[in-house]
């Protein structure tokens, strides 16, 4: 299996408009370099918070905010960490490994 970098990221906090289809305040996760060429991960609005965190699938991510500048609210706070997924059979054999 090859070692592959990825991001995963957490929603901590979550107060925006709700709506049923996101209209009016809404945060995006995209896996990926941009907004359009990556694949949408999430679209968040209101103040439920996901239950787990989003892994993307690469090294990239996006985050996006969109607002209709009618109200304010709290807004949002997401955390991020690096993660590797994978093994490597020869650094596996070599001992304990730590990732910062």
């Amino acid at each position: 299996m090859l070692v592959r970098k990825v991001i995963k990221l957490k929603v901590v906090r979550l107060h925006l408009k709700a709506s049923s289809d996101c209209s009016e305040d809404r945060l995006d996760i995209h896996d990926g370099w941009t907004v359009n060429g990556g694949k949408r991960l999430a679209r968040l609005c209101g103040t439920n918070l996901p239950a787990q965190p989003y892994l993307t699938d690469s090294n990239l991510a996006v985050v996006s905010f969109i607002s209709d500048e009618t109200g304010a609210d709290v807004g949002f706070s997401v955390e991020y960490e690096p993660q590797v997924v994978g093994s490597n059979p020869v650094a596996s054999s070599t001992g304990t490994r730590q990732s910062k």
